[in-house]
């Protein structure tokens, strides 16, 4: 694996290791760890970048851990329904004719949504009580 020469451009999420300890750090060894937030340009050093009990880390200490297909699966996974939810989101706003949107009134259109299938107000309400507050 090519060393790495700056944290710039790592991204929160992906997996690395640290392979040694040129800078007294904590960080245990040879352990797969994850970014816990995206690495700054031209960095070559990281505070708790794998948790908030770890101390400095420079680079020369990390190698990057290649992704799993089972890992980039899931990621495509995750992605397809981060974009269900924005184009719901955007479907709502125009359906609202509204320019700003706001997650309390998808919560809300989404509990009456699912409400509407329900016989009668006290199966509603418990339907939108579970929507709305049982998250």
């Amino acid at each position: 694996m090519k060393p790495l020469t700056t944290f710039g451009g790592l991204k929160k999420g992906q997996k690395f290791t640290v392979i040694s300890n040129c800078n007294s750090h904590n960080y245990p060894l040879n352990v797969p760890l994850t970014l816990e937030r995206d690495g700054l340009p031209g960095s070559t050093q990281m505070d708790q970048c794998a948790g908030t009990r770890y101390n400095t880390l420079d680079i020369r200490d990390v190698v990057l851990i290649d992704s799993s297909i089972t890992e980039l699966k899931a990621k495509i996974e995750d992605l397809h329904k981060e974009e269900a939810k924005l184009i719901r989101k955007i479907k709502l706003c125009e359906e609202f004719g509204v320019t700003t949107f706001d997650d309390r009134v998808l919560d809300v259109y989404e509990a009456l949504r699912v409400a509407s299938s329900a016989k009668s107000n006290k199966e509603k309400a418990i339907i939108i009580k579970e929507q709305l507050f049982d998250k």
